[in-house]
């Protein structure tokens, strides 16, 4: 499920948790004082927590074990509504960011402002800042928290957890796509994720996005992902999508930097009754 903005190979290696710190003399080094911790699989346990004053950070070194990787989504989450950003690739260079429960983005853009299905069972909801990643294996990241504002304690919770999305990672291209049936649902969980819909007749659906989730679109193509020739869209939040036999529908961030918890990126795909007439005359401009 990689967007245009990240090739598989290089969403890869940008989630791909590093065994050790790389680089040179020159390369950044994390502070005397960064704390160690081991990821778990129990999301109601902190690794630590820390007072901060107004400016004060704390790095974090997280050891990601194997265990935890095998659940599939990685969880760095806060407590509190304060900047976390998380270094997958080694000391230095931000991979994801976030200062709100409502999105996370890539590099330092998360830090901005925020803003019932059969495949969402559970929406997660983060209790604070969070970031979620898609490990390629066991290793190492960091996790710096920082507090802008009046002193406060912050926690730290790093876990795994399956994709509240149950179609992951199926979803990813057309070929793995699940066939619409009725009602369904996916979420938008990580940085570039992209979920394919296939349709085997003629359908049409209402688009929905969970209430105050982060921004969604859906498009028409063919099995290849190529765009369906004068099929309309992008389709947004609360319009009708009017699909054919084969077709597939796919659905991405409008931002290709951002992504959410599944309280926040969930959106929805439900059948409505389409008439004949509009069918065929829809078919004869395709």
């Amino acid at each position: 499920m990689r967007r245009y903005a990240l090739t598989a190979a290089s969403a890869l290696a940008l989630l791909a948790l590093a065994a050790c710190t790389t680089g040179g003399p020159t390369a950044p080094q994390p502070p005397a004082n960064t704390i160690d911790v081991t990821a778990n699989l129990n999301p109601d346990s902190a690794l630590d927590t820390v007072p901060l004053g107004d400016g004060e950070s704390q790095v974090y070194r997280v050891s990601v074990p194997q265990s935890v990787v095998d659940e599939g989504l990685l969880y760095v989450e806060l407590d509190r509504e304060v900047d976390l950003e998380v270094m997958t690739g080694g000391y230095g260079t931000v991979t994801f960011s976030s200062s709100s429960r409502d999105y996370f983005g890539s590099g330092s853009q998360g830090l901005a402002s925020a803003l019932a299905p059969q495949s969402v069972d559970i929406p997660v909801t983060c209790r604070g800042s969070c970031v979620l990643i898609e490990p390629a294996n066991a290793g190492v990241l960091y996790a710096r928290v920082t507090n802008e504002g009046p002193s406060t304690n912050v926690s730290l919770f790093v876990y795994g957890e399956p994709h509240a999305d149950a179609y992951e990672p199926d979803n990813d291209a057309p070929a793995g796509a699940p066939t619409f049936d009725l009602l369904d649902s996916g979420a938008i969980e990580t940085v570039g994720d992209v979920d394919y819909w296939r349709f085997d007749a003629d359908t049409s659906v209402v688009f929905e996005v969970v209430a105050d989730g982060i921004p969604l679109e859906a498009e028409i193509v063919d099995a290849t992902g190529a765009p369906v020739f004068d099929s309309g869209g992008p389709y947004f939040d609360g319009e009708t999508v009017q699909l054919f036999a084969g077709e597939y529908l796919r659905v991405w961030a409008q931002e290709p930097w951002q992504a959410a918890s599944s309280a926040r990126s969930t959106y929805y795909l439900s059948d409505v009754v389409t008439l004949p007439s509009s069918v065929e005359e829809a078919k004869r401009r395709r």
